[in-house]
């Protein structure tokens, strides 16, 4: 499949390698929602979560989600837009 993790990645994932910014190709890109993540965070283990903090929700709402798609629909290329890890601030 050839896919990445777009830096700089919030949680690494094992067996992606890592591509810097502008990026083409399939990539993975993350945002940490802290304000969301204070309120439920999920376990390591693999069980139902016991709430919906909103992160799903949220993500695709911030500022910082919204410059990449408009540069990914625009220019056809990943951007990394935050300084650092996505938080989104």
């Amino acid at each position: 499949m050839g896919a990445a993790h777009l830096e700089v990645a919030t949680d690494p994932v094992f067996g992606l390698g890592t591509v810097p910014s502008p990026a083409t190709g399939v990539a993975l890109t993350q945002y940490r929602m802290p304000d969301r993540l204070d309120d439920y965070f999920p376990p390591d283990e693999n069980v139902i979560p016991a709430g919906d903090n909103g992160v799903h929700s949220a993500v695709p709402a911030s500022e910082p989600a919204l410059q990449q798609v408009e540069a990914l629909l625009s220019t056809r290329t990943l951007v990394h837009v935050c300084d650092g890890v996505c938080d989104p601030d």
